[in-house]
Parts: C-alpha cells; structure tokens; sequence
C-alpha cells in the first residue's frame, strides 16, 4: 500500500494504524509485495498490520516465471523480518479457507 519505488520513491505518508484497522474491519488483505523495486510492506509496517489485526497476503508480483520463486523469497522474508506468523498470511492456510474467504467478501460480510 505504500507503493514506494526502490531507490527512487520513497512511498506515500498515510496514516497506516487507520489503513490497517479498515483492512480488518472489512476483510481486506494487505499485501506484501516481494518484487525487488517495491519490497513493500516493510516488516515494521507488516508487524503493525498484523496488530491492528489485518490479514496479509504476500505476493511476488512477478511478470516473468523465471522470477517467481525468488520474488516470493523476498516476500517471506518481508513478513518474517516483521514477524508475522504463518496463521496471519493468507497464503498459508488451506484452500477451502480462502475459497470461504472470498464468498464471504464478495457477500459483502
């Protein structure tokens, strides 16, 4: 969410805490994004979504199969230097979950 560009944009000034607790209310995954230009959420800002009690979902955000493993790498370890636990990363709970997840959201609950 921040959508800082490495080195050269340094991302927006939001009120993240706000952000976070929205995300929560609603539902709404935060992303960790693992492309190398990005690396976004950091893992201060990552910790601090988890607080507020918002779900993440890492990505590689990969334009190029080749990249895909690296780029997810890079996320994991954004969510471990924030440490987040696995139960609060979309990505590792089972698929029937997540399928839940979506019918609900797109239910609008």
């Amino acid at each position: 969410p921040t959508n800082r560009l490495v080195p050269s944009r340094p991302g927006y000034d939001l009120d993240y805490e706000r952000l976070f607790v929205l995300a929560a209310e609603t539902h709404t995954l935060v992303e960790i994004d693992g492309a190398p230009g990005h690396l976004d959420l950091d893992g201060a800002l990552a910790r601090r979504a988890v607080a507020a009690g918002a779900t993440l979902a890492v990505s590689s955000d990969c334009h190029r199969a080749e990249l895909l493993e690296r780029q997810m790498g890079l996320g994991v370890l954004l969510a471990r230097r924030g440490w987040v636990e696995p139960r609060h990363v979309v990505n590792t709970q089972p698929v029937e979950d997540v399928r839940a997840r979506i019918a609900r959201k797109r239910a609008g609950h």
